[in-house]
């Protein structure tokens, strides 16, 4: 890849960049204007502070022109953005199960690495672990093995942004 065409392609990555951080704040006032702070605003603050981070992690990326580096960052950025979007919007069930989905995505990592601990958990902790996995997963619906709470449904959860915002961006 020449040089122009990798700036070319750095140029179009942060303007996606600048477009998903207009939406957002555009909600982010909608949300402010409409309603008290809540668990939905403090979702989206939170979204904003890791896209503007991983905003500056692409303008690093871009010193050094990793092209595909920051291709696979904004693809990042885009699911966060169209989930945080899809959570203002979603019922208090699919609420709890974007939060509870963390429990049970590190329970499972956390099974991969038992075998090296050095320490092991004893039968009360174990149970105490196994009704909170449980919990989750019966609130997620999702087995294990699932990687992400997102990836399953994120063109559905854009289509339903799309409705709501009665805007063309998420396409």
């Amino acid at each position: 890849m020449s040089s122009e065409a990798t700036a070319k392609a750095i140029q179009t990555e942060l303007i996606r960049i600048e477009g998903f951080r207009a939406l957002l704040f555009a909600r982010h006032r909608e949300v402010l204007s409409s309603s008290a702070p809540d668990e939905r605003l403090l979702l989206l603050l939170a979204t904003l502070l890791k896209l503007r981070k991983q905003a500056r992690a692409c303008l690093l990326l871009a010193q050094e022109f990793m092209v595909e580096e920051i291709l696979v960052t904004t693809r990042t950025m885009a699911e966060v953005i169209v989930n945080a979007a899809y959570l203002q919007f979603a019922d208090g069930a699919e609420l709890a199960r974007f939060h509870r989905f963390d429990t049970q995505s590190l329970y499972r990592h956390s099974e991969k690495l038992r075998p090296i601990t050095s320490r092991e958990l004893t039968v009360e902790q174990e149970a105490e672990l196994q009704r909170f996995v449980a919990e989750a997963r019966g609130l997620t619906q999702l087995p294990d093995k699932a990687q992400s709470w997102s990836r399953t449904h994120l063109i559905s959860r854009a289509e339903c942004v799309e409705k709501k915002m009665a805007g063309s961006f998420m396409p």
